[in-house]
């Protein structure tokens, strides 16, 4: 029995001793949006795009449709769409070129607030690019305001203006 015993406690022991090196996970990544709404169909289902401005430097964002249709219920519009961070920035308003290194990409539900022309959104990161492989299946947060600019005289576009953040 008394074997036993010192067997157990020298087991003890040695877990005390070995120490298992912690995983390291990535921070939060927070960045800024800058994003203007894009002509329905102009380049096929984005429908936003625009900067995020990173910790490692300024990248394109786009959003895009979903086959799910917005469903308007008083002053909110509620929404689905999938997001993408590519390497190059992209111009607030234009089409993505198709050959820019995606960064990150995923799906996100979110709603707008018509009432204080605001807009949240949650969802996953579904897929990475080399660099940000950490970021995979983590959650992705999305919000601001929407903005009213004008481009030329009596026409105004959508923009949003806020923060994207992988917790």
């Amino acid at each position: 029995m008394r074997r036993i015993w010192l067997a157990l406690v020298a087991g003890l022991l040695a877990l005390m001793v070995v120490s298992v090196a912690p995983a390291v996970a990535k921070p939060p990544l927070r960045g800024d949006i800058d994003l203007m709404a894009l002509a329905p169909g102009s380049c096929g289902t984005v429908t936003w795009s625009g900067t995020v401005t990173l910790p490692d430097g300024v990248h394109g964002l786009y959003l895009a449709a979903t086959d799910v249709a917005p469903v308007y219920r008083g002053v909110t519009m509620h929404y689905e769409e999938y997001f993408t961070v590519v390497d190059q920035p992209l111009e607030p308003g234009g089409c993505p070129g198709g050959s820019e290194p995606m960064l990150l990409t995923g799906w996100d539900f979110g709603i707008g607030v018509f009432a204080n022309d605001t807009f949240g959104d949650n969802g996953f990161v579904t897929d990475t690019g080399e660099g940000y492989n950490a970021y995979d299946g983590r959650k992705v947060r999305m919000s601001g305001d929407v903005v009213m600019v004008q481009v030329m005289e009596g026409v105004f576009v959508p923009t949003l203006d806020g923060v994207l953040q992988l917790n």
